[in-house]
């Protein structure tokens, strides 16, 4: 009996031990193994964004904002006929039914079945009642204007990370902080989200751009409807202010709307206007005569022959819509002559033409706040053939951007200084400024007496010169046309059916207030840039003179004063306080101008 209560007892002590050490093993070895695998079984972590923050124009009206949205989510292990509930989904999601049924028939504790979809497909799946099938609030980026600047905008993906524009380079900005939130099941195996109060904490920061939201719908508008009357391919309008280089309308046909952006072809998604390189034509002849002024080298009334429109360069002969003979140098810029500008090129030299050029910012980028922008190309001096510095002058051999040449021409409307383009003023968080972008002067591109006499030879250009049809009733207009050949890749010569018209210039020419860019591709018949890019210079400087209210400066040839009345209306009349005679005139116009002035100043402050 003695033993076999030892036996007993040794065996009750080493089921004891048994049990001591599965217990020490599994609570202690083996904690953690163990609560991940619980955790698995009943939690999923699943990773949300918060609402990425607002864009808006210079006048805080919504471009780009985020709504919260359903999207649909299931549990295989929960699905107990995975063919009929995808039958059931794809019905009412639009979506493939084998594809479906592989994803629910997975060894998963979670999958997607659709992200953000709309209010429809959301009540029509909860009206199914599947068992297995539950929902989440996310957040989705909205467009509410559509196309209005889809190519600046950009948009943002699936998962609301920005893929290009300033949805991609403000990113971080916008995104806030993503919280990783777990899914619990509740007694009766049903997936449970925590409030949306509760995860969403960190709201992206709000962009304020330069964009005028109005001036944007009508300079696309106009783009629109003019690309469309010349059979052109597509086009773009640029305007900036050149004194602080904000950019006020980005616009660009033909566009896309970035709520469905996946419909469209890559190419629509890309900003031409920064991304895109062409030879610029003849717009580029203005620097030419920069250069040679800057240099005390020839002044506006100096005559150059031109040849009655023929010059040979090397082999090459390049000639002149119509022939000339003398032409003063403000001519040569005024009527295009090809045959004067390479004179006045060739007495500047190669390379102070190439130095003049970069002073301009061709060949380097403009550092506006947009992605993917190209510097453009000019190759060294030392790099040119025989044939450079004639094709040089005309706009040939060398590649720009739009914003380049357009930042170039701002540059000569204020007084010389070359200004960094940007198109975000500022960064809000809550309803306060954190960040304010100043204006940025980029250097000096000439004098502002050079810049002076450059602006009274292209206010000639439109008053008596190729861009007449750029000029704008009241407004005393400035700029200059261009038209270049495209080169054809199938040849690399180029083509004889393609071209690019285009037309940059200021308003008002004494003053300027706004720069604007024109630019045509391929239009049909027609493809001068007096006569293509030129018109809808003018339509859109007059979209941007009301928005503006850039007072008029003309009646019937004489400057007329502006007065602001207390209703913000704008009344105009003829100076009279200057006396009669040549001195009483040149009083009045002082006094006029004085008054122009201040009212803008007034409206400034």
């Amino acid at each position: 009996m003695r033993w076999r209560i030892k036996a007993v007892f040794v065996l009750m002590v080493l089921c004891l031990a048994a049990v001591t050490y599965r217990l020490v093993e599994l609570q202690v070895m083996q904690h953690e193994i163990l609560k991940k695998q619980s955790a698995k079984q009943h939690q999923r972590a699943v990773t949300l964004r918060p609402d990425r923050g607002v864009i808006y124009d210079r006048h805080m009206r919504v471009l780009a904002m985020s709504v919260p949205v359903d999207s649909i989510y299931a549990v295989p292990a929960r699905i107990g006929d995975p063919h009929s509930t995808a039958l059931e989904l794809a019905r009412v999601l639009n979506l493939s039914v084998p594809a479906l049924e592989k994803h629910l028939r997975e060894a998963r504790s979670f999958v997607w079945v659709k992200r953000k979809v709309s209010e429809a497909e959301s009540r029509a799946v909860k009206r199914l009642g599947l068992v297995g099938v539950g929902w989440l609030c996310e957040s989705k980026r909205y467009y509410p204007d559509r196309s209005l600047l889809s190519r600046v905008l950009g948009f943002v993906g699936t998962d609301n990370a920005g893929l290009e524009g300033l949805e991609y380079l403000y990113d971080s900005v916008l995104a806030g902080e993503a919280e990783e939130v777990v899914l619990e099941k509740d007694a009766l195996g049903r997936a449970v989200l925590p409030v949306r109060d509760a995860w969403q904490q960190h709201k992206g920061e709000d962009v304020v751009l330069t964009i005028e939201a109005a001036m944007q719908y009508l300079v696309e508008r106009s783009l629109g409807a003019h690309v469309e009357r010349t059979g052109a391919s597509g086009g773009e309008v640029i305007v900036m202010d050149p004194r602080n280089g904000d950019i006020l309308a980005m616009a660009e046909v033909p566009t896309f709307n970035p709520n469905s952006f996946a419909r469209y072809a890559r190419g629509r998604w890309r900003n031409s206007s920064v991304q895109a390189v062409y030879e610029p034509g003849s717009t580029v002849k203005v620097m030419v005569a920069a250069g040679l002024m800057e240099k005390k080298l020839a002044t506006p009334t100096d005559l150059y022959f031109c040849g009655q429109g023929a010059i040979r360069i090397g082999t090459s002969v390049i000639h002149d819509e119509h022939p000339y003979a003398w032409l003063t140098l403000s001519e040569v810029i005024q009527k295009s002559s090809n045959v004067g500008v390479i004179k006045m090129c060739q007495q500047l030299g190669g390379p102070a033409y190439e130095h003049y050029l970069r002073r301009f910012g061709f060949g380097s980028r403009t550092g506006i706040d947009l992605p993917g922008e190209a510097p453009g190309i000019v190759r060294p001096v030392a790099e040119w053939s025989s044939l450079s510095l004639g094709a040089m002058a005309i706009g040939q051999e060398l590649a720009v951007t739009s914003l380049q040449v357009l930042r170039a021409y701002a540059a000569i409307a204020n007084d010389g200084l070359l200004v960094r383009p940007r198109v975000v003023q500022a960064i809000y968080s809550e309803g306060r400024c954190v960040k304010r972008f100043a204006p940025q002067v980029q250097g000096r591109a000439l004098s502002a007496g050079t810049a002076r006499a450059l602006r009274e030879i292209l206010r000639g250009c439109v008053e008596s010169g190729t861009g007449q049809k750029a000029a704008l009733e009241g407004y005393a207009v400035a700029g200059k046309t261009g038209t270049a050949q495209v080169i054809d890749p199938a040849t690399g010569a180029y083509s004889q059916d393609r071209h690019v018209a285009s037309f940059v210039g200021f308003l008002p020419a004494e003053d300027p207030q706004v720069a604007i860019l024109v630019k045509i591709d391929d239009p049909q018949g027609s493809y001068f840039g007096g006569d293509v890019a030129a018109p809808l210079f003018s339509e859109v400087a007059g979209h941007v003179a009301r928005l503006l209210r850039i007072p008029p400066q003309y009646d019937d040839g004489r400057l007329v004063v502006a007065e602001a009345g207390s209703d913000g209306s704008v009344a105009a009349h003829l100076p009279a306080e200057g006396g009669a005679g040549v001195d009483g005139m040149a009083r009045s116009l002082r006094i006029a101008w004085d008054k122009i002035k201040g009212l803008y100043e007034n409206a400034t402050e």
